[in-house]
């Protein structure tokens, strides 16, 4: 009995000197990596927003240099993608937190003459005080060298004016990252933001 409680007694031992350091070696590890790619993905270069200085949808000139040194969430309506990719535009405008409380957040989509009547609606469904930091542009011709990866694709583009990653609007692990990476961008925050608790206080 003796000599079994022993033997028990040094299995724990062995475990916990052994097993229980190599195991959460393991998970530091695979841990450790995931948060490295996860962090790499944002280190890609994959491109800059020209510059371009045009009339948005209301016929007030717009330019790349006023919006340097925002991060921004670029789009282009084109094809079979535009629906899709406006549904993730509006879910990420009423984020409470780059609505309410980010100062550097802007959103451009950009629109080829085929989808000129979406672009129109969706002017109609956003706010007077949301089309401050939404520009909808018709495509030109410097807009048309960002090579999208496919007609569902959104940008995001950091405030150096550096595309960081591309999201298909159509997968949703894809829109998640997106918010994560979001989250990680150099966020401005507004001045005396009142937040919704606060008001209901």
């Amino acid at each position: 009995m003796k000599k079994s409680k022993n033997s028990f007694t040094i299995a724990v031992v062995l475990s916990v000197v052994i097993l229980f350091p190599a195991i959460s070696l393991l998970v530091n590890v695979v841990g450790g990596k995931a948060g490295k790619d996860f962090f790499s993905e944002l280190r890609k270069n994959l491109g800059s927003l020209p510059n371009f200085s045009q009339k948005d949808i209301h016929g007030n000139i717009q330019t790349g240099a006023e919006i340097h040194g925002n991060m921004i969430l670029f789009s282009i309506l084109q094809n079979q993608g535009a629906d899709s990719v406006i549904s993730v535009m509006k879910i990420i405008n009423k984020t409470e937190q780059f609505r309410e409380e980010v100062d550097n957040f802007k959103l451009i989509t950009f629109y080829d003459s085929l989808n000129t009547e979406k672009a129109h609606q969706l002017d109609l469904d956003i706010s007077a005080k949301d089309k401050e930091r939404w520009l909808i542009l018709p495509l030109n011709d410097s807009i048309k060298n960002i090579r999208l990866p496919n007609d569902y694709s959104v940008a995001l583009i950091d405030t150096s004016n550096i595309i960081r990653h591309y999201y298909d609007t159509r997968l949703l692990p894809d829109k998640q990252m997106l918010v994560q990476h979001l989250a990680l961008m150099p966020i401005r925050k507004k001045k005396d933001v009142v937040k919704v608790e606060q008001k209901k206080m």
